[in-house]
């Protein structure tokens, strides 16, 4: 399960190339440049907030470790998916769809642990 929810963040954070800050040189054979622009949302121009998240919700697939308790597992489930909703919310227009696609995703997967007790 915890490589599922690494995968799940690595996913939802690799996705918005959250590196570049506003565009890339790259020289042609010609030695001109052209200039590439990053991801951006009318809200968050340069998509800070939703990079920003990796930083917030680091550390957080540590907790579902074997043999973690089921509230530890209940809690850091719940955060999981507010992380995602909150994904959602601040994700650059250019890949909001695609983050949404994967917060609706995870929900019948804590749906199937609630009805499992966390356990």
């Amino acid at each position: 399960m915890r490589k599922l929810v690494v995968l799940l963040f690595a996913v939802m954070f690799g996705v918005a190339a959250c590196g570049s800050d506003g565009g890339d040189e790259n020289a042609s054979e010609t030695g001109s440049t052209e200039t590439t622009d990053a991801p951006s949302d009318s809200g968050d121009k340069d998509g800070k907030a939703f990079c920003g998240l990796e930083a917030k919700y680091s550390g957080l697939d540590s907790s579902f470790a074997p043999g973690t308790d089921a509230a530890t597992l209940r809690n850091s489930l719940e955060t999981a998916k507010d992380a995602l909703d909150e994904a959602v919310e601040v994700a650059p227009s250019e890949i909001k769809a695609d983050v949404k696609v994967i917060a609706d995703a995870y929900g019948p997967f804590i749906e199937a642990f609630a009805k499992a007790n966390f356990d």
